[in-house]
């Protein structure tokens, strides 16, 4: 099971931890995106660079780009309260289409 060679260890270590950091990256994008969903409200987030850059890194690491460019599309809603429930509708998506779901004891995904 386990090898004695070194460099198998090492690239089995080296493999976990860029799964790891990736879903680092993927955990921490969808938090800007939840985030997102109270902010939309009063705020115009189509330019805002961290929801931006939040997207393109779901949608360039992501099978499935419909949730993201749902995302998006929610952004463009003129009316804050349907914007922010179509967001969170599409955060939801995103969350489901990464396979991460938010904290323990969250009933996001419920």
């Amino acid at each position: 099971m386990f090898s004695s060679n070194r460099n198998d260890k090492v690239t089995y270590f080296g493999m976990w931890a860029d799964a790891a950091r990736d879903r680092s990256y993927r955990q921490e994008a969808l938090r800007i995106c939840t985030e997102a969903i109270e902010r939309s409200i009063d705020l115009d987030l189509r330019t805002c660079p961290q929801v931006q850059q939040a997207l393109t890194y779901l949608g360039q690491n992501s099978d499935r780009p419909g949730p993201v460019n749902r995302f998006r599309r929610a952004l463009e809603i003129p009316d804050p309260l349907k914007r922010a429930a179509e967001i969170e509708a599409a955060s939801k998506a995103i969350a489901r289409a990464t396979a991460i779901s938010r904290t323990a004891g969250s009933s996001y995904l419920d």
